[in-house]
């Protein structure tokens, strides 16, 4: 038996003899291969028409010399969505939600010989059931008539959501803590 423990091509010889010292050899190649690692990035929370990116980028192969391939696809989506794919056999892949449910994207990544696949989902909320808490604000004043940035802390809050303050749409800039 052999196992191998780094890739590449082996040659493995076997020599058979008999009483009479009479002898007679084969010869095998053996290749040693390690599947990719296949990795579809996080799970998402959305609103319906948003873009969403998808980047096998953290994928990985033992065999560093290995070209790796990607393969994208949607293998669920809510009823009524005709979302589909963008540059779908590429590292990075996208597709605009189109109606609130949930999507799960697929990735199979090969390295030519081997292959291994992940999920992600992706949850697209519905904008009239979102009801996000504010916990608390920073600065929670300012001066009057000056421009501040604040901080809002709470939760159930998306990306891509608009922010509200006295009827008007204020320029805003999402990012989790997580």
């Amino acid at each position: 038996s052999f196992v191998g423990d780094v890739s590449g091509t082996f040659e493995v010889k076997l020599t058979v003899k008999d009483p009479l010292d009479a002898a007679d050899d084969d010869v095998v190649l053996v290749r040693v291969n390690f599947p990719p690692q296949a990795n579809a990035g996080g799970n998402q929370l959305v609103l319906p028409g948003s873009t969403v990116i998808l980047n096998g980028g953290d994928s990985s192969d033992l065999d560093e010399s290995d070209v790796l391939s990607y393969q994208w696809r949607l293998v669920k989506r809510p009823d009524g969505s005709k979302a589909s794919l963008r540059n779908a056999n590429q590292q990075r892949s996208q597709f605009v939600t189109d109606v609130p449910g949930l999507y799960v994207a697929q990735v199979l990544v090969s390295d030519g010989l081997d292959d291994s696949t992940d999920t992600l989902t992706v949850e697209v909320a519905d904008p009239a059931k979102i009801s996000p808490a504010l916990l608390t604000l920073d600065p929670w004043r300012a001066p009057m008539r000056s421009i501040a940035t604040v901080t809002l802390h709470g939760t159930g809050f998306i990306q891509g959501a608009k922010v509200f303050y006295d009827d008007r749409d204020i320029v805003s800039d999402y990012r989790s803590s997580k």
